[in-house]
């Protein structure tokens, strides 16, 4: 079969794949005839773009995965180590003194001294003496004392249920 009959079955349609191959080769030899030299360019276009798409790299989707998954373990082991140096150090800042201590309305006391006497001026400031409640109970009788404790039993049971 000659090569006129072989492009006009081209441009119909009706090649095989081994016809295809068979224009191909004749014209990307060096001596095609010059009322063919106009198709060469065409057939010439296929094998470039052939061997463009040969060396050209492509990367394999397994290894992009491979690689997503070492960036975001990386990625989880520092915000891992940022996380437990920021409360490790948030911890030490927040205890501004060692040893035994009181903090006492925002201060740090660790002599006993300073804070026994300060306990002692607080109590004094909540404590009453008895002669603010005695005479309130010694005007009322046992009976009365005791109904009056029965009465906030009651109450105080009532409020629970």
């Amino acid at each position: 079969m000659n090569i006129d009959d072989l492009l006009a079955k081209y441009f119909e349609g009706e090649t095989s794949a081994e016809e295809e191959r068979t224009l191909r080769r004749f014209f990307s030899e060096g001596d095609v005839p010059e009322e063919l030299a106009v198709y060469k360019p065409l057939f010439g276009y296929f094998d470039q773009e052939r061997e463009r798409s040969e060396t050209k790299k492509v990367i394999p989707l397994r290894n992009v995965k491979h690689r997503f998954y070492w960036l975001s373990a990386i990625a989880a082991c520092l915000l891992t180590a940022f996380m437990v140096g920021k409360y490790y150090f948030a911890a030490q800042d927040s205890y501004p003194c060692s040893g035994n201590y009181v903090i006492i309305n925002g201060q740090c006391y660790s002599d006993p001294e300073k804070v026994r006497s300060m306990a002692l001026v607080a109590l004094q400031e909540v404590s009453s003496t008895p002669d603010e409640y005695l005479p309130a109970i010694s005007d009322l009788s046992d009976e009365q004392i005791f109904e009056n404790q029965l009465k906030e039993l009651g109450n105080i049971l009532g409020d629970e249920e």
